[in-house]
Formats: structure tokens, sequence, C-alpha cells
């Protein structure tokens, strides 16, 4: 059985890593996750 601090861990790592990869993308003037969400 995982520890609930070691999932609470890898989700914020996957959210933060989401999360810069559409800052980055915004940059770049190339967002398909907003184009797709609207």
């Amino acid at each position: 059985m995982r520890c609930r601090w070691e999932y609470v861990l890898l989700t914020a790592i996957a959210i933060m890593g989401s999360y810069s990869w559409v800052l980055s993308a915004k940059r770049n003037g190339y967002t398909p996750l907003a184009a797709s969400a609207s």
C-alpha cells in the first residue's frame, strides 16, 4: 500500500508539468488544449 503523500506528490508534479506546458504553448502561440476546451 502506497503512502498518501507519495500519491499527492506525483499528482502535484503532473499538474505542474502540464501547467508549465500550457504556459510555454501560449508563449509560442499554440494552444490546442484551450481550442478543444472551448
